[in-house]
């Protein structure tokens, strides 16, 4: 069952753009599945983009890019009918839809 859900998850993530090359980790958790990222990557995703790389050491503090990822997932997860919750931690706890055999 864990295997379905994470299937799920990375099926409506990568839709959305994000997957494991982006620098999520899905891993089983026993309330279902929660999504850690590592602390920079929304800050390279939203810099990535700019045609002159200054190298990370130059590259200006992203406030809040950690809360912002969080809050962008989270509302990806939730349109698709998942139940996901950000913690303060800096991870999302994702818990199986009804569609999926959840309660």
């Amino acid at each position: 069952m864990a295997l379905e859900l994470i299937a799920a998850v990375r099926s409506v993530l990568a839709a959305a753009g994000y997957d494991t090359d982006n620098g999520l980790h899905l891993h089983e958790h026993v309330y279902g599945l929660v999504i850690t990222w590592p602390a920079d990557t929304s800050a390279e995703a939203a810099l990535g983009a700019h045609p002159v790389d200054a190298g990370r050491a130059a590259r200006p503090e992203v406030s809040g890019g950690r809360a912002g990822t969080a809050g962008a997932l989270v509302a990806v997860l939730k349109e698709a009918g998942f139940r996901a919750v950000a913690h303060p931690d800096g991870f999302i706890l994702v818990t199986r839809p009804s569609w999926l055999g959840g309660a």
